[in-house]
């Protein structure tokens, strides 16, 4: 019988640095709507993908342009057009807004001078290029997080999001004792203006332990490379068989890892028993199209 280990929920807490930008927000399952209707009704691992974590947002509207060697920026309005000169990023300059000067400013008044001169000398910069690779961009996105111990954030780019030319890179936050703005960074792919918009998600926090990514754990995994161990482990071998009989079985309807899904939850896991798998769901509405392997 298949049995699930449970692990205690994390906490997990955002603090917005700004009165008027997006909060995170859970992610969304479709992707707000992108994925296909297909995706939603029959294949769980990619809207589960979809929908884990929350959505981050840029604290601003701006954009970008890249002319494949230096990077400038500028704020721009509702319809994308830059509301100010293009400012170059060369040289690692690091862009302190009104904004940011704004937040240090009430800093200073619940907390003091001292406190704010002593944590942000230079004041909040929320931006930056990579003086070595102009299209490398540091992106402070406005949100301080928490998590319970032993607990991180893997901020990356919104997951199944289509990219825009930009690539958001993955990165692990140690949230149970850092406390400063999450950022991200990013990679500009392509030559040409990218724009940014606060009420659209530009990256994903995902809460994962710490022992998920610690070396012990990634070189404690077993990588068997001789095929006939999988055929000859009784309990592997029987698991595998349970699993692809069943899908076998259910040829022509949509929906099989959903199903399986299903009757794991219900602890009838496929591979418990196996004749034949008794339990292909009638509730799978048969489709000659589908032919899905999700």
């Amino acid at each position: 019988m298949f049995e699930r280990p449970t692990l205690p929920a994390p906490v997990v807490e955002f603090y917005c640095m700004y009165d008027d930008m997006t909060p995170p927000k859970p992610a969304s399952d479709t992707v707000g709507g992108f994925l296909p209707g297909r995706a939603k009704a029959y294949c769980p691992p990619v809207t589960a993908g979809s929908g884990f974590g929350w959505w981050l947002y840029p604290p601003a509207d701006f954009a970008l342009k890249w002319d494949g060697t230096r990077t400038e920026w500028s704020f721009i309005d509702d319809m994308g057009e830059p509301t100010s000169n293009w400012r170059s990023l060369s040289g690692g300059v690091d862009i302190v807004s009104e904004r940011q000067r704004s937040w240090v400013a009430r800093l200073a008044t619940i907390r003091g001078d001292d406190a704010a001169t002593a944590a942000y000398p230079v004041g909040w910069p929320w931006l930056n290029a990579d003086p070595r690779s102009e299209n490398t961009i540091e992106l402070d996105l406005g949100v301080i997080a928490r998590t319970s111990p032993g607990w991180a954030l893997l901020v990356r780019g919104v997951p199944n999001w289509p990219s825009r030319g930009v690539q958001m890179m993955d990165g692990i936050i140690e949230t149970d004792w850092y406390r400063s703005a999450l950022g991200n960074i990013l990679r500009i792919m392509e030559p040409g203006v990218h724009r940014f918009f606060r009420h659209i998600p530009c990256a994903c926090v995902q809460p994962i332990p710490n022992v998920a990514f610690a070396s012990t754990t990634m070189t404690s995994a077993t990588i068997v490379t001789d095929p006939e161990v999988l055929l000859r482990d009784d309990e592997l071998f029987g698991q595998l068989m349970g699993t692809r009989v069943g899908r076998a079985a259910a040829a022509g309807l949509t929906g099989n890892y959903r199903t399986m899904m299903r009757h794991a939850a219900a602890e009838r896991c496929p591979w418990a028993g196996h004749p034949d798998l008794a339990g292909v769901d009638p509730g799978a509405s048969p489709d000659p199209d589908a032919g899905s392997d999700d």
